[in-house]
């Protein structure tokens, strides 16, 4: 079995749309893939790798490093500019940087300010929020049993968690979709790696369909009828 991650055709397109753009990691962020999707489908395109500067490039990050690094931290100049914060690290001991001692300042107070807040953090009665987050729970557990509709943004577990981390593999693995009208089928298409369905249906309860192909205006219904015949094969 591949470890690799399969990902949708629209995350692929974008990320060759988008391939040097800069920083990669809010372009990945984007997509809604991992790092080693990314850059698998970045190697598989030719991507670069490593950005490719020129000498007058370089020059304006230094210049630009160099003009605001005395009033602003390598996180502020990243969230100005879109330079790395490593870059302006490594650009800062090459030129012999410094802050001025306003900037010090400022610096300082805000790293005793976020000190601070974690130390209020610490404050909060964690059990009795857990207490409260229980007994949510539990009534829209309630609410859902009786057909009530939920009066909260909680997820609720519609499957047991043994099933649940089966159809994940099985989704992110092989190329199986989850059917949002029940929560213990899989759908699966063309392009889907099969598995050992009966194995997932005795030990976990686990369903799978042929998922009805989208067809536009121009293809007759026929086909999607053959599309369907063809597969029940997989169904005996």
């Amino acid at each position: 079995m591949s470890g690799k991650r399969l990902i949708s055709a629209e995350a692929e397109q974008y990320i060759i749309d988008h391939i040097n753009d800069r920083p990669r990691t809010r372009m990945i962020r984007r997509a809604g893939v991992n790092r080693d999707a990314a850059y698998r489908v970045i190697h598989q395109h030719g991507g670069e790798i490593f950005p490719v500067r020129t000498a007058e490039e370089k020059g304006r990050i230094r210049e630009t490093i160099a003009r605001l690094y005395p009033m602003y931290s390598a996180r502020e100049i990243f969230e100005q500019t879109g330079i790395s914060p490593s870059t302006v690290k490594g650009c800062v001991q090459r030129l012999g940087l410094q802050h001025t001692e306003e900037t010090e300042l400022r610096l300082r107070e805000k790293s005793y300010g976020a000190a601070r807040s974690a130390h209020d953090r610490g404050l909060i009665d964690y059990e009795a929020l857990s207490r409260r987050r229980k007994a949510l729970f539990r009534l829209e557990y309630y609410r859902l049993w009786e057909g009530k509709p939920q009066e909260t943004n909680l997820r609720l577990r519609h499957i047991t968690r043994r099933a649940y981390m089966a159809q994940y593999k099985l989704c992110t693995r092989s190329g199986y979709k989850r059917d949002a009208s029940d929560p213990y089928t899989l759908l699966y298409n063309a392009k889907t790696r099969r598995r050992d369905e009966t194995y997932y249906t005795k030990k976990y309860g686990i369903k799978f369909t042929p998922e009805t192909p989208h067809y536009d205006n121009g293809v007759r219904q026929c086909e999607a009828n053959e599309y369907i015949d063809n597969n029940q094969q997989y169904l005996m």
